[in-house]
């Protein structure tokens, strides 16, 4: 939730806002509440046509989101393998 609260402020603070990275380097396991968790997010940046990307997420962390069905929905070209990679694809 503190996840969510963060994004939520940051796009009510950045009007201008055009995308949102999450770093997931941290993250070693994550189940079906934390993908909820993510699609919530997802939808928030959705509603606000702000583009969310994921970065540095761990192969688990990945087969756990696949299997819920939360990269079909983010599209795996928002994920990323560092996040100076999603900062450069972001900005264009």
């Amino acid at each position: 939730d503190a996840l969510e609260d963060r994004i939520r402020a940051l796009i009510q603070a950045n009007p201008e806002l055009a995308g949102v990275v999450i770093d997931l380097e941290g993250v070693n396991f994550i189940d079906s509440q934390g993908s909820a968790t993510l699609d919530d997010i997802l939808v928030l940046c959705d509603q606000a046509d702000v583009t969310l990307r994921l970065a540095r997420m761990k192969p688990g962390v990945r087969v756990v989101l696949d299997r819920e069905g939360f990269i079909a929905r983010l599209g795996s070209d928002h994920i990323h393998g560092n996040v100076h990679g999603a900062v450069e694809v972001q900005s264009g």
